[in-house]
């Protein structure tokens, strides 16, 4: 069965906040150490937590494989810079609401 991992930045300077893997119906959350186990065919809102030690650990090592290789990818390509945009990029990705109107910051 595939994994798929996702990632939330709170903010662009900061760390990962929030990693999370899904497999099949179970979604393991880690945010900053506080781990939770969902099971989204049962409990599509997750709103209980499962107690699953073992399924908790199994999720739990793929993703702390996956931070490492995060890690160890961005130590091989560093970190990106600063794009310029044309007019017409800028408008679509606000469009898409990926970029704030200037007017909002």
């Amino acid at each position: 069965m595939r994994s798929v991992i996702g990632e939330h930045r709170s903010g662009r300077d900061r760390p990962l906040d929030v990693l999370t893997i899904r497999e099949g119906s179970l979604l393991l959350y880690d945010d900053a150490g506080r781990v939770d186990l969902f099971d989204r065919a049962t409990d599509p809102l997750e709103l209980v937590p499962l107690d699953r030690p073992d399924e908790v650990a199994r999720l739990r090592d793929l993703l702390d494989r996956q931070r490492e290789q995060f890690v160890a990818l961005g130590a091989t390509l560093g970190r990106g810079g600063a794009i310029e945009l044309d007019a017409a990029q800028r408008e679509q990705l606000e469009a898409l609401g990926y970029l704030l109107d200037e007017g909002d910051e």
